[in-house]
Parts: C-alpha cells; structure tokens; sequence
C-alpha cells in the first residue's frame, strides 16, 4: 500500500477522538518504536504515531472509518499488520499482537540478463504481496539480486532504469516464494528506434525531445513458469546530430512517435506512427519539420456569382521560410452567412441567396483576411425549346414554345419575348413561335433569348396524292389546329399538278 501525506487536506469541524492501545509480539512483550499510520479510504495519513518502550501509542484524529497500519522496524522480522476499515467515531482502544517473522522468511535471488546473456545492472526488481507488503532491491553492476520476504505469493515487477523502458510485470502472486528460490532471469531482446530530426532546410535539430506514449509489451517468459507482460514507453533528447537512439521491447502495437522541436524553433510539435517490433528488430525513421505557416491568403478576393452558380477559392500558405504552399484542400473553410452562400472542404463557394458575405480560411491557428463573395439575383441559364424535330406539310403551321431556366433552377415561358428565325424562309417561316410551312424540305427554327438560343429542326414533308396531307405534326398546327385546305382548294396560281400541295417553285 502506498500512502500519501495529506496536503491541504479539510476535515469537517468536530470534536477529535483518541486512538490507543498497545503493540506486542506473540508473548505479550511491548514492541517499541513501531509506526501506527492512520490513513482515510483514500490512502490520505491523517494521523502517525510511534509506540514507546512499553508498546503504548495514541493517535488524536476526527471521527471516521479509517485502515491502521502497524509497521515494525524491518530490522525487528516482525510482519506488518493492516487494519482495514476501523470505525472510529470515538475514543477507541486497539490493542494488537506482531507475529515474528524470523523462521517465514525466503530469500530470492539471482542474476537478470538480456537477451544476450549480458548482466543487467541498476534494475529494480519489486516483490509484491497481496497484503499490500512490499520488498525491492537493485541490480548490482553484475546484475546480481538478492532480498529476504516474508514466504508468500508475489507479483514480481522489473523497473529498468529511469527514461530508457517501462515497466514489466507478472500476473498477482506468480511468483512462488514459500521456500528460497534462486533463477537467473533473462530479459527478451530489445529492438532499437533510431530517431533523426531535421529542420525544414534538412539540418539537424539538436534538443529535440522524441518519446511514445504507453504500448503493450508482447508476453514472454523470463524463467521457467514465469512469465512477464507490461506497459512500456521511452523518451529522449536529440544529440548535436540531431539523433536519438532507444530500446523497444517487442509489441505488435504501431506506436505514435511524438517529436517536439527544440525551444524557440518556431515549429509544430509532430506525431509520426512506428512499429510494430519484433525482439532485436531495428528501426530508423527521419522526422522532417515543415516551416511555421505565417500567413494565409485566399484568392480572389472579392468575387461575384448569382444565385445557383458557384465561385471557386483558393486558399495559399506563407511559411517562416518564405515559400508558399497551396493550402486549399488543407484549411477550414466558413462562410459569414450559409443562407446567402455556402462553401465546401475544397474552397467552392455556392450562391443561395442574395446579399455579401465573407469567405474565411483557418489552418494551424493561423486565418485569412476574409474575402468577400457578393451574390446576386438568379441569372439566365438557357433556354429550351419544344417540341423537337417536328414534321409538318406544307400550308400547315407549327406552334414551338420557348422556356428559360434561370441559374436557381426556376422556369419562365418566354415564347412571346424570344426572337424566332428560321433558317430556311422558303422552307418555313416562324413569328412569335408560330410555324408556317412553304414547301418541302428541312429548316431550323431558332430561338434567342438575352445571350442564349436553341434550336430544333422541322421537317416539311409533301402532302400524300389526292388532296388533304395527313395530319400535322405535334398539336397544335393551323389553321386553329385542324387540317390544312384542300388540295386544288387554292388560287390557280398555287394549284399543282395531282397529288402536290402548295406553291411549285422552279428550280
């Protein structure tokens, strides 16, 4: 158990109680100068005392539940005792007896070593009790260790030394120590990440600081039956080089690299994924810092489009360097007001309503100057006309119809407005949308309206022999829709041989 000093640590205002009583060994013998801790639920001392030579000890603290620990001198081989959850609302008496732990002791020992059989020294091995009961010692310079515990079941932790890796463990109580138990405990091999930083102009970064966050090491065995999981991480510093070289327990995690450039380089710390490791694998990986965006401009800078239409924006950064880069796929986009227009991840800005708003561009905390998109009122599109690739006899008339589509996507029947033309008079004239077919052949019917047109093609076939032509085209046709006249019904002048309809025209 570990326990904290308390530190600004507030207890309601009541009245303090007394906790006391006496500390003995089994045969009723005082212990003297054995440590009573009184500690809240969570881990906070609110009260320490010390017994003296008869065993006797007090401690004032407020009413609560609280865990007491009675802590012999390790030089006395009695076992600690904990208390837990003692309810101290008043004065209370707790007398306690230590139980001699001279004859249930068991020693551990032996060498830690990596992979190569190299000794490993400056490691802390942790012997960890369920009882809260713990015992540590360092590998000497040949990696040798030895403690003395209590006999019990332990939870062996291995901490290497401080900045290089993390920490390994066993499962709770997997190691067996109920007699004396010597093993040489091997360390699998560690694979390497050499780190290099550079500047934007490719030169060394010397005082960079490189680490990863926590990573999961890959299970494996150290001894026989024991076998060894943890958490791990590492960090650094770059040397005049800027180079940084370090160990990595084997993971099938990718790793985040992070890199913080050195103080006052005016550069973004980076994030750059590594791994995963095998025992003994080595990696090099570059980290290359950009230049600090300086600044950031958007193009155009004032623009207009109508309501429908769109405006491309392209946004360019200005780094510490002096270059520039096209950034525009890379900001955050926002308009002033989406009602009036919006604008997309890659700068294309959409008119929905009239008015001015602004255009903004943000990349690394930096933004631009707005720009400003002012727009208007729907324009015209195109315009249709129907019906298409008509066929009509001759004497017949054809009524075409013409639409404008406006940029917001509405519609207004323009037939009246529209200038009409037809390409070919002799074939078929047009005024106000209405055909009147002359002769035979084929001619296009043309409509204009402000700076768009369409056309179609009407085809004047001759009317069958014997008179009347068949139908007309798609309705309506003339006169008033019905049939053209007759054949011989005419002038003289237009009357042709049998079986043709209207005027004969030499050729």
């Amino acid at each position: 158990m570990f326990l904290v000093q308390p530190t600004g640590t507030s207890f309601a205002q009541s009245a303090q109680v007394t906790l006391s009583g006496v500390v003995s060994d089994e045969r009723s013998n005082g212990l003297e100068g054995v440590e009573v801790l009184v500690s809240s639920e969570d881990g906070v001392i609110v009260g320490s005392a010390n017994t003296d030579q008869d065993g006797n000890y007090k401690v004032e603290i407020h009413p609560g539940t609280y865990d007491v620990v009675f802590s012999p001198s390790p030089s006395d081989n009695f076992v600690p005792l904990i208390l837990e959850g003692e309810d101290i609302h008043e004065d209370r008496v707790i007398n306690v007896a230590l139980v001699d732990g001279a004859f249930q002791t068991a020693t551990y020992s032996g060498v830690l070593l990596d992979h190569g059989g190299v000794p490993l020294p400056r490691h802390v091995l942790k012997l960890l009790h369920p009882d809260a009961y713990e015992a540590s010692v360092t590998t000497d310079e040949n990696g040798q260790f030895s403690v003395t515990v209590l006999r019990g079941l332990y939870r062996l932790v291995i901490d290497p030394p401080y900045g290089s890796l993390g920490r390994l463990q066993t499962d709770a109580g997997a190691l067996n120590l109920n007699a004396d138990l010597s093993q040489d405990l091997v360390l699998p091999s560690t694979g390497s990440l050499t780190v290099k930083v550079v500047g934007p102009d490719g030169q060394a970064l010397p005082e960079a600081k490189v680490g990863t966050g926590s990573y999961q090491v890959t299970p494996f065995e150290v001894a026989p039956t024991v076998t060894m999981h943890g958490q791990a991480g590492f960090y650094g510093t770059t040397d005049s080089a800027g180079s940084f070289t370090m160990p990595v327990w084997p993971t099938d995690q990718t790793l985040e690299l992070f890199v913080e450039p050195p103080p006052n380089a005016n550069l973004f710390p980076k994030a750059v994924p590594v791994g995963p490791f095998d025992a003994g694998s080595d990696q090099t990986v570059v980290v290359r810092f950009k230049p600090t965006l300086s600044a950031l401009v958007v193009q155009p800078e004032n623009a207009s489009v109508v309501v429908g239409l769109s405006q491309r924006f392209i946004a360019s950064g200005i780094y510490s360097d002096g270059s520039t880069e096209d950034l525009t796929q890379s900001v955050n986009w926002s308009s002033s007001d989406a009602n009036v227009a919006s604008i997309d991840a890659i700068g294309l800005a959409t008119g929905h309503g009239e008015g001015t708003v602004e255009i903004s561009a943000v990349l690394e905390g930096v933004a631009n100057l707005s720009a400003k998109l002012t727009v208007g009122p729907p324009a015209l599109a195109r315009v249709e006309i129907s019906p298409n690739e008509s066929t009509i006899t001759p004497g017949r008339t054809m009524q075409f119809s013409a639409t404008a589509i406006y940029t917001d996507g509405s519609t207004v029947d323009v037939t009246e407005q529209a200038v009409w033309s037809s390409a070919d008079t002799k074939i078929a004239t047009v005024e106000g949308g209405l055909a009147d077919a002359k002769r035979p052949g084929e001619t296009t019917i043309g409509v204009q309206l402000e700076t768009e047109s369409a056309s179609t093609l009407l085809t004047v076939e001759p009317g069958p022999p014997g008179g009347g032509g068949p139908p007309c085209g798609t309705p309506p046709c003339g006169p008033a829709g019905g049939k053209g006249p007759p054949e011989g019904a005419g002038p003289p002048e237009d009357r042709g041989p049998p079986g043709q309809r209207g005027r004969s025209t030499a050729s």
